[in-house]
């Protein structure tokens, strides 16, 4: 699976986007802060975007799809990464 962060354009936005994500991606994601996310999935930013349910509705956000991943964060961020990288 792709790692994706879904990334709130706006903290007023934040809570529909987290509850899209939750509804449609329930096991598959990862909240980094109140407005950014780390989703799993296969298929393009624009289908895990159209997945989400981002492009039917008034809240704006960005989808970036990762080829890598790098930094500094708990260890349990990149446990996460790493177990739901796994599924593909």
């Amino acid at each position: 699976m792709a790692l994706y962060v879904v990334m709130a354009t706006s903290p007023v936005h934040a809570i529909a986007i987290q509850a899209k994500i939750n509804a449609a991606l329930p096991d598959l994601y990862r909240q980094i802060n109140d407005y950014c996310w780390l989703v799993v999935g296969s298929g393009t930013a624009k289908e895990i975007t159209e997945k989400i349910g981002i492009n039917r509705g008034p809240e704006t956000a960005v989808v970036v799809a990762s080829s890598g991943y790098f930094g500094f964060a708990g260890k349990d961020i990149w446990e996460w990464i790493a177990t739901k990288s796994e599924l593909a």
